[in-house]
């Protein structure tokens, strides 16, 4: 797969943590393994559906906030992106970067979220 391919599937993700995102949950359907790991600071888990709800979990508590990411490599199907987590009025609250690697499909099969390092 393109290293294209796999930016836009990144910034895909980025978006479905937007609760004003039409169609979240369709889309990381579509741009996440079924069977995805995932970990972060907080959390930790496997599959689609746990992956869901800890989405929509940070939905109910941020309903307005966005990632918008600030920069992005790749290299052998894994990436890194950095990524700045903005409130409602567009300030900066947090920033943290992913780690991610792509299974043969071009959909995410790993993600590990990193912040306040």
């Amino acid at each position: 797969m393109a290293s294209e391919v796999h930016k836009e599937t990144y910034e895909a993700y980025g978006r479905v943590w937007d609760s004003r995102t039409p169609g979240w949950k369709q889309l990381l359907a579509e741009i996440v393994d079924e069977n995805c790991v995932y970990s972060n600071m907080v959390v930790s888990g496997a599959g689609l559906e746990s992956l869901t709800q800890v989405i929509e979990a940070f939905h109910s508590a941020n309903p307005e906030s966005v990632f918008a990411t600030t920069e992005y490599m790749e290299q052998h199907g894994n990436s890194l992106g950095h990524w700045n987590l903005l409130d409602a009025t567009g300030q900066v609250v947090m920033t943290g970067s992913n780690f991610t690697a792509y299974g043969e499909t071009g959909r995410m099969i790993q993600i590990a979220g990193f912040w306040g390092m």
